[in-house]
């Protein structure tokens, strides 16, 4: 599997004045009392372990945990927030099989 990735500039910039070049998307299982669902965690260093395709994409490494289904295999990531709160989003997981 291939993954497409979709950066914003915004993140590029932000990443550059973090001095970031590595950002791993992995999969985060939520669970609470009654129901548990399927969500996306950002890290900014290389997996020690896993099953990750690693995708050199502009300066940077962007490491994608293999069974994270996406929409179309495209990786939307963009950068929300404001001031101190800035986070990096990523956007396009299929939740539900379809």
């Amino acid at each position: 599997m291939s993954f497409k990735i979709n950066l914003d500039q915004d993140v590029k910039n932000w990443l550059e004045k973090k001095r970031k070049d590595v950002l791993t998307i992995s999969r985060m299982d939520i669970t609470g009392c009654c129901v548990a669902h399927e969500d996306i965690d950002v890290n900014y260093r290389a997996p020690k372990f896993g099953n990750y395709e690693k995708i050199d994409y502009d300066g940077l490494e962007i490491y994608v945990q293999k069974n994270l289904n996406f929409k179309d295999n495209r990786v939307d990531i963009s950068l929300t927030g404001f001031g101190p709160f800035k986070h990096i989003f990523v956007d396009g997981l299929r939740r539900f099989s379809s």
